[in-house]
């Protein structure tokens, strides 16, 4: 005897639901880290390297080849800004 269980839409809703709170996250991160960026000049960037030869490139949040985790915009791999971090 062969025993079929009906679909619950209380399942199905929990389901989908749950996709998309694993989705979501995703879909709208980049737009959150864009938001949440500081002003190269309130960081005091600049497009040379900062004392004892710290650049961009040796920092924990650049990005190659040309962002920065913290920055807004455009940095360059020889720059430097005063969130500089050792990776």
């Amino acid at each position: 005897m062969e025993t079929r269980i009906k679909s619950d839409p209380r399942r199905q809703f929990l389901r989908q639901s749950t996709l998309w709170l694993i989705a979501l996250p995703a879909l709208v991160g980049t737009e959150v880290a864009q938001a949440n960026k500081a002003d190269k000049t309130d960081l005091a960037y600049r497009d040379k390297p900062g004392a004892n030869g710290k650049s961009c490139s040796t920092c924990g949040s650049f990005v190659a080849p040309n962002e920065c985790r913290i920055v807004e915009g455009s940095v360059s791999p020889d720059g430097w800004c005063i969130a500089y971090s050792q990776r």
